[in-house]
Order: C-alpha cells, then sequence, then structure tokens
C-alpha cells in the first residue's frame, strides 16, 4: 500500500511550520508530517530531527529578520502555512515569528507552546498578557499551549518529550483557544 501522504510532494500538501520543534516537540512535528503535511523546521541547527522527511531552515533566533527570512523561504517552497506550532523560552522570538506570518489575506492556526511559569500565580495575568501581544496581528488565530508537570503520589516530575508531543499534537486537533498538558495547579506541587 502506498502511503499517500508521503507520495505527494510537499507543494501538493497542506503546509506546517515549525519553531522550535527539533528538540522536546519533534514527535510532534513528525506527527504532523504523518498526517499528512509538508512541515517546515525553523531551526538554529539547520537539521531535522532523526526521521523526519521535512525541510529545515537554518536561522538565527535572536534576529527578527533571520527569522522573516526563514519563514518566507518555507513559504516560497512549500506554500502559506496552515499551521504553526511555535516553542522558545522568549515570547519575543515567537512573536516575531507571527509577525512575520501576519496577513489579513489568510487565517494561521498559531499554537505557541509556553513553559509552566505562564501559570505561577505571583505572574498574575501572564497568559493574557502574552495572548495580547498577538492580538493585533491580522490572520493570526493564536493558541496557546501551556506545560504542566505530572503529579505521581506525593512527588511531582516535569513531562516527558513525549508526553509534551503528545500533548501539542492533541492542542493542534482539537483546536482549543488554551490546552494544558499535565496540571499546574495546585503550583505549589510543581517540581523544583
Amino acid at each position: 500500500m502506498v502511503d499517500t501522504a508521503s507520495s505527494k510532494s510537499a507543494a501538493e500538501r497542506r503546509h506546517t511550520l515549525t519553531l522550535g520543534c527539533t528538540g522536546m516537540l519533534s514527535d510532534a512535528a513528525r506527527g504532523l508530517e504523518r498526517d499528512g503535511y509538508a512541515v517546515s523546521y525553523l531551526c538554529r541547527s539547520g537539521r531535522l530531527p532523526d526521521g523526519s522527511g521535512g525541510k529545515a531552515y537554518s536561522c538565527d533566533w535572536a534576529q527578527e529578520t533571520s527569522i522573516r527570512r526563514a519563514a518566507h523561504e518555507a513559504i516560497e517552497e512549500s506554500g502559506v502555512s496552515e499551521i504553526v506550532l511555535a516553542w522558545s523560552h522568549s515570547v519575543g522570538q515567537v512573536l516575531s515569528l507571527a509577525r512575520a506570518m501576519s496577513s489579513p489575506a489568510q487565517s494561521i492556526r498559531f499554537h505557541h507552546v509556553l513553559g509552566s511559569s505562564v501559570n505561577d500565580p505571583k505572574r498574575k495575568d501572564a497568559l493574557a498578557r502574552i495572548r495580547l501581544s498577538f492580538s493585533d496581528l491580522p490572520g493570526i488565530d493564536w493558541h496557546a499551549v501551556c506545560l504542566g508537570f505530572v503529579r505521581e503520589g506525593k512527588a511531582s516530575r516535569w513531562l516527558t518529550h513525549e508526553e509534551i508531543s503528545g500533548g501539542a499534537l492533541s492542542a493542534i486537533r482539537l483546536k482549543t483557544p488554551i490546552y494544558t498538558i499535565g496540571q499546574t495547579a495546585p503550583w505549589k506541587y510543581r517540581p523544583e
């Protein structure tokens, strides 16, 4: 049996653009490939994760012009992106990508993976402030994917890469505005 997703050229498949998805989110990006998407990886290394059939675009995350150039190159080669999956320790780097993708002529589901600190009660309204920074970008349908932790008995641990990727894929497939992987409350139980 022929796998129709892999037998189609990248130009014939729906396009997903990723930022920061060659490490802990590589299983999620490869899952999107299995779902039939042509996946473009904007990454610092310029290398694809093992087992990927996507295309890597090297960029300097600290430079908005570099992110913009890589995003436009990926779009020229694979078409307008239907979905973006983006992770970075800096909201500014993800915002740079959203600015590069923003257009009133298209709608992009932009899934922004955020660290657990976005739910820290000491950072009141952090998620709302981040959402606001994306709200004025035409065509960007922003979704938050919040990372949490797992409570096991009396101990807690951080999420595994597999749990993070599985949760990110669920968030994309369910299209919910805010999706939390694991738990974030009570905050006092988070791992140290």
